[in-house]
């Protein structure tokens, strides 16, 4: 007596925020159903691999994101990037020129700095190094110097009045030469 192989091709699909999977059996019939909403969990990291926080995604959409406070308790944050006064240009060029005049820096360093920056009633209130490609700290604190430079700022962060008891959190990719 020989038996008949079975199969069944599953396939998962993303439709309009829902997940749906479709399986095709053996036998030729297609059986199709949606899935729950898959919840996804994501602790982001300082470049010292100290947690700053969590994402909560569902679907792959961001839905929250979570900031740890160095006292360990947790703060709900807009994750958004707020505009700056004289746009995104005068913040370069405020860095920029900041981080040039640092006395004993290496020249033409040509190194990255991603920088998360929380900002707590439309003023910068905690920054964090999140990567640091192409430099360290052995020869000069940078990422001290990067911080220095950025609480600097403070006021020239551009959030609506009514947004303004939101705390956003955000990331910003710095050049430094």
């Amino acid at each position: 007596m020989m038996q008949k192989a079975g199969y069944i091709l599953l396939c998962f699909s993303l439709v309009s925020g829902l997940w749906t999977a479709q399986a095709s059996l053996h036998d030729g019939e297609t059986v199709t159903d949606s899935i729950a909403p898959v919840r996804i969990e994501q602790v982001f990291y300082d470049a010292d691999s100290v947690p700053l926080g969590t994402y909560y995604y569902t679907n792959t959409a961001l839905d929250s994101t979570v900031y740890f406070r160095p006292n360990g308790r947790r703060m709900a944050v807009r994750f958004e990037m707020p505009e700056y006064e004289g746009g995104y240009d005068s913040l370069r060029v405020f860095f920029d020129e900041k981080f040039s005049q640092i006395e004993g820096k290496a020249e033409n360093m040509n190194a990255l700095a991603l920088v998360y920056i929380l900002l707590e009633n439309g003023k910068v209130t905690r920054v964090h190094i999140g990567d640091r490609i192409a430099y360290n700290n052995r020869e000069l604190n940078y990422d001290r110097e990067i911080k220095k430079i950025l609480f600097q700022t403070k006021d020239k962060w551009i959030v609506p009045e009514e947004d303004k008891s939101e705390p956003r959190l955000f990331v910003y990719l710095f050049t430094l030469n």
